[in-house]
């Protein structure tokens, strides 16, 4: 929330309420645990949303990730737009988070952002993404965009051109939802608004409010926008891709797939002094399914799913000197990622104010 900036000139109110929303979304509709969480947040001065815990903690995210590994990254808090220094912005800026401690350290680019998120990423890893700030809306350069068609109700898949300079392409699979067009600014609803007992996010607070189990990538934004527009906010969300996705999948959903478990690290072993507080443990049984593979779930029963599995287990034993074979089913396998650290982040914390006048109400 910023709290060390003055009400006013810079210090929100709903940052660490997105935070605690998302953590529940994160553990009722997708099936994370708490030691499966890293967040930070500006008032427990073990967490700190400092520019370098942030970078840490994005590198704890996707390190070590493979095929089949499913991440998420929500950020609440101030976002901002500086000159661009690379070329590689139709606009001539880049888009920023911005970290407590800006105003010694700086913010993270777009740039900088892309490279500690997409980049590390392996074809197959999937990682879900939600920027609840303002200036978001290529906040990631992500290639491939949501186009709203004509009659104000279909949506397609748009994909832009990458500037010279920027990053390469990764092969990961990587979905965005951010707060508005990189023009706009992104609301602070105050408690009582929007139904929200606490303040929070206006992004944040549409998503709770729109998200169900069943309810398509196209449907999500579509409802989102709407829900939005209906109670007088201008802000409007965005959806990029890394790669394209089928719109009409399931933004979430829970599969039955095959993974591993992993052994855990003492938290001394993952944090060091000062860096962002999480803990790491085994993945949970059921992982999340991906809006990008666009396969339709089968409602087997416990005893169907165990013996499918071990059929699946006995084949890849049998095939296991064929690349190819090795990088599928065998890797599909919970909702964290193989390296040191869980597959769930979760940032609701005060990324410092922005440099745009109207503070106190907007990211």
């Amino acid at each position: 929330n910023y709290l060390s900036l003055q009400m006013g000139r810079g210090q929100l109110s709903g940052c660490i309420n997105d935070s605690e929303t998302m953590i529940g979304i994160l553990k009722t509709m997708f099936g994370f645990h708490d030691n499966e969480i890293c967040r930070l947040r500006d008032d427990r001065s073990n967490m700190m949303p400092t520019k370098a815990n942030i970078l840490a903690s994005l590198h704890w995210l996707t390190s070590g990730a493979m095929a089949g590994d499913e991440l998420f990254f929500h950020y609440s808090g101030h976002g901002g737009r500086q000159e661009d220094r690379s070329g590689d912005e139709e606009s001539g800026y880049d888009d920023t988070l911005i970290p407590c401690d800006f105003q010694t350290m700086g913010q993270i680019t777009d740039d900088e952002l892309y490279e500690r998120v997409v980049e590390p990423l392996p074809k197959g890893a999937r990682l879900w993404v939600m920027l609840d700030c303002c200036h978001s809306g290529t906040a990631l350069d992500l290639p491939f965009t949501v186009a709203l068609g004509a009659d104000g109700k279909t949506m397609s898949m748009k994909r832009g051109k990458r500037m010279r300079g920027g990053p390469p392409e990764s092969k990961a699979e990587v979905i965005m939802i951010s707060g508005c067009q990189d023009s706009q600014t992104s609301a602070d609803v105050a408690a009582g608004s929007l139904g929200a007992a606490k303040a929070a996010g206006a992004l944040t607070t549409a998503f709770r409010h729109c998200l169900n189990p069943a309810i398509s990538c196209e449907d999500l934004l579509l409802k989102m926008r709407e829900y939005l527009k209906r109670n007088n906010y201008v802000q409007v969300p965005q959806m990029s891709s890394e790669q394209y996705i089928q719109l009409d999948a399931p933004f979430a959903r829970y599969a039955a797939e095959p993974h591993h478990r992993r052994q855990s690290l003492p938290l001394a072993a993952a944090a060091a002094p000062g860096s962002p507080m999480f803990a790491v443990a085994q993945p949970p049984l059921t992982p999340l399914g991906s809006p990008m593979m666009g396969a339709t779930s089968s409602h087997l029963d416990e005893s169907a799913r165990i013996s499918k599995l071990q059929a699946q287990i006995a084949e890849l034993r049998k095939s296991a000197a064929s690349p190819m074979q090795q990088q599928a089913p065998q890797q599909l396998r919970s909702p964290m990622h193989a390296g040191a650290a869980p597959g769930a982040m979760v940032m609701g914390h005060p990324m410092s104010y922005m440099p745009h006048s109207a503070y106190a109400p907007t990211y």
